[in-house]
Parts: C-alpha cells; structure tokens; sequence
C-alpha cells in the first residue's frame, strides 16, 4: 500500500474550540480529515465519529456519471450502476442482498451526474463484511441477463408515463435547452434502452469503474489505520486502468450563450386537458432557467445565497411574489445543480393557466431586479441564517458529513469546505450577490419552457399560448418535442 497519509484540521482561528451557533443553539466542532491512497490509485478519506457505534460508506467513481452516456445509449450509466447489484460472478442478485440484509444494511449503488456511487451504513463490528460485499459488487459483476431485460421493461414503463406527465416533459425539455448539445440534454428514449446490450455493460465497467481516480469517504467509528487494512485487503488487489479515459466536454460559459442565443424565444409544451375538467381547475407548469456555475466556483457561497434569497423558501422573492402577494401558485422555488463543469439554475412553479402568461413575467422580472438592484440587508440577513443552520443540522448526522466528505473529493474542494462553509457564507455582501447575480444571470440567456394545455380559453383571460405570444416569440411542441403549428390544436385522448 503507498501510503499518503495526513491530516487537516479543519478549523478556522478556533484551533479544536467547539463553535456555537447563536441562531440555533448546535455546537459544531469542525471534523478532522484524514487522507490516504492505494498503491492502485484509490483514495481513501476519513472523519472518525466516535458518538456512535456505526460507519459510513460511500465510494465515488468519478469517470461513470450519466454525463458520460453515449449518444444512442442515453441511461447506459443508470443501468451498468443499477446492474452492479443484480448479481456477482460467485452470486445472483437475491443471494447479494440477503447477504447485505444479514449485516443489516443495504448496498445502494446509483449514477450520478457526475459520478458512479456506492454507499451503506452499517454497525462497526459488520463494516469489514459489508466492504467485502461491495468489493464482490463493484469487481466482479455479472449482468445478467435476465435482470438487465427487467430494468429495460421498468423504464419503458417510467419513459411511458412520463410522456403523458406535464411537470416531467417541461422539466426535460428545460435540460435540453439549457444544455444544448452537451449530453446532460439528452433523455432516454425507448429506442435509446433499446439499444443497450450485456456487452455495453461490461465496456462501461472496464472502462469507467476502476480504482485510479476513485474515493473512499468513510465517515464513523473507525481508525484510519483499521480503515486502510480493510480497504488494501478488498480493494487493494484491484487493477488500475491504465488506459486513456474520455473525456466531457463542458458546457459553455453562460455568457457567451447570452450572447448567441439571440433574445428570448418561450416553449410551450400543449398538453391539452380532458374536456370535462372545469378551466379554473387547470393548471400551467413552468420551468424556467440557464446554465450557471460549476460546483467548485470560488463565487459558490455568493450564488447559493442568491438562489436562497430569490426561491429558496417562503421567505424568497418568487414565493412572496407569486403565491402570497398574487395567488397564482401553491408554490414558487427556486434550485441549483452540482456539476464539475457546469451546473444550472432552475425556477419551478405550477400557476393557475389563466396567469401562466403573468407568472412568466414575474420570474423575468424577479431575474433582472437580481441584476439590477442590491438585495436587501434584511433578505441577506434571513437566507445567511437559513444556510448557516441547515448546515449545523446536517451536520448533527454521519451521512450527511460523509456525503459533503465524499463530493469534495469529487469536485476536487479544498479540504477546509467544511470547516470555512459558514464563515464564507456570513462574509458574503449584498454587492457580492448583485456580482454574482450580474455574471450569471442574463435575461437572452434564459430558457421559458411552459407545458399545459395550450388552446383552451378561460373566463377572464385568452388562451395560455395567447398569454404567451403577448410576452415574445413562442415555439409549439407535442409531448414528443415536434414543433406543431399554433393554428391546429391537439386533441385529447
């Protein structure tokens, strides 16, 4: 085993001192990380816990996310990922996961955008056991077939009825324009699962599961010296992929969209509504949104604070505008992603039809005043206190440590992140927002995608297409994403 091995202290001017919270009454002591790595290339991490009697485990393969899917082969990621627990060399799928219930635990393995992971908690005195398991998991799959014709008929159900689902296709048809080309736009189709074979499989796992380049994050009643003869007795006997590994092209910088993107164009999905249902019960989904930045920005904690302050609760400006002041909506939110080349911001709501055409004006002009005028003291003041004690709370439990431990590593964050989060969060300004808000934002750069029924009029106001042509230039589709003429309504069925 090369070992690595060191130490950070992640505390800031407070040296070991526990720090309180005054907002929240939670003491946190800053954890220390302790770093290693196999002679294979495999990295270890740890923050040893010793208030319970539990570790967790969470293994990241970096070169294996979704984002890696082939064209043609869209969901090949989620399937070689959901396969991994469908059966090993030495036992089937029901043999693996008895197996994981007699340690008490279950071996999650999911693709990620960016990542492969596999995760379990588990009792101290079972973790041994449960990373031999996981070894056999990760190293030694079978894919069978059987199992890999059951996941192709499950997703065939779940892309059947996402088709019909108005909240689903606006929110896929927002990814494909806010990415382009870059395959985070792509989708799985049924020609896409189709095409998907045993043997793609077992490429994508020697190509992209492999130990160089991977992270171990455990988090729990272990040491580090327990933790690397574990890890080089499991997994230390793995090869290292010593082939080129391709690579993702990032998506552009949101700036230069702007200025290619040539002014706003909205879409509007036409889902039309059974007849019967009464026009004031229907309802007009928005997604609304644009590249941003990508996780390991040096303006993350200034974004993560405009993103909290524009949706992030009842306290946002889109739920102050749109739900309490206007009564258009149940709810108005606002969320980002997490990429290593470049995430998005995102506004969801689901408005009455009758004010989808107002409802989209507002979110423009909540967007722009970002631009335009300085938050507030007062909404700084709420959102750095809304970020500051979520935090302290996550940290309260080993998972959500070992989760921030473990993208760290993926994102390549420097190993203070936890322990500078909330300073870094209370030193951002409000002039820090509207810089961020000004790099970011850009009115031709965002994306309207609309779905609901396009042609059906209601008592006081014209149809949701109408609406939408009085703001500027909307492009029809059906459920399928072809471009219909506006002047020929669907039908429903």
């Amino acid at each position: 085993m090369g070992k690595l091995i060191f130490a950070v202290l992640l505390g800031a001017g407070s040296g070991l001192g526990a720090e309180e919270n005054r907002a929240s009454g939670l003491e946190y002591r800053p954890p220390l990380i302790q770093q290693s790595q196999l002679a294979n290339g495999l990295k270890l991490a740890l923050v040893e816990s010793r208030r319970v009697a539990l570790v967790q485990f969470h293994m990241l393969f970096p070169f294996a996310g979704a984002v890696s899917d082939p064209q043609g082969k869209e969901s090949l990621a989620s399937f070689a990922a959901a396969m991994l627990a469908e059966g090993s060399v030495e036992r089937d799928g029901d043999e693996l996961f008895r197996a994981a219930a007699r340690l008490g635990t279950d071996i999650l393995v999911k693709a990620l955008v960016d990542a492969v992971e596999v995760k379990f908690l588990v009792a101290k005195e079972r973790f041994d056991e449960a990373m031999a398991l996981a070894a056999e998991i990760v190293q030694r799959p079978a894919f069978p077939g059987q199992s890999l014709e059951r996941l192709k008929q499950s997703t065939f159900a779940a892309i059947k009825q996402s088709s019909s689902d108005p909240k689903a296709l606006a929110s896929q048809r927002l990814m494909e324009r806010i990415y382009s080309s870059h395959p985070l736009s792509r989708r799985a189709t049924e020609e896409s699962v189709k095409a998907i074979e045993t043997s793609d499989l077992r490429a994508f796992h020697a190509q992209r599961i492999f130990p160089r380049g991977a992270v171990i994050a455990v988090t729990g009643d272990i040491a580090m010296s327990e933790l690397e003869a574990m890890a080089g007795k499991h997994w230390g006997g793995w090869a290292a992929n010593s082939g080129p590994i391709a690579s993702v092209a990032s998506p552009p910088d949101p700036r230069s969209v702007a200025v290619q993107s040539g002014g706003l164009v909205i879409e509007l999905i036409d889902v039309p509504a059974p007849p019967e249902r009464p026009s004031d019960r229907l309802q007009a989904i928005l997604r609304i949104g644009q590249l941003a930045l990508p996780r390991n920005h040096p303006d993350w904690a200034p974004f993560l604070l405009m993103n909290e302050i524009l949706g992030g609760g009842e306290e946002g400006r889109l739920e102050k505008n749109i739900r309490q002041a206007n009564g258009w909506t149940y709810g108005a939110y606002s969320g980002v992603s997490a990429s290593k080349t470049a995430g998005h911001i995102a506004v969801r709501t689901d408005v009455q039809a009758d004010k989808a055409g107002s409802a989209v004006i507002e979110v423009l002009r909540e967007l722009r005043r970002l631009r335009e005028q300085p938050v507030t003291p007062q909404e700084l003041d709420i959102a750095k206190r809304q970020l500051s004690v979520g935090f302290l709370m996550g940290q309260q439990k080993i998972q959500n440590i070992n989760a921030r431990l473990a993208l760290m590593e993926l994102y390549g964050l420097p190993s203070d992140d936890m322990s500078t989060y909330r300073d870094r969060i209370m030193a951002v300004t409000e002039a820090d927002i509207q810089r961020v808000a000004r790099f970011v934002l850009h009115p031709e750069a965002v994306r309207v995608v609309v779905a609901g029924d396009a042609f059906r009029r209601y008592k006081d106001a014209p149809s949701v297409l109408e609406q939408l042509q009085a703001i500027g230039p909307v492009r029809l589709l059906d459920a399928e994403g072809r471009e219909r003429t506006p002047a020929e309504p669907a039908h429903f069925f």
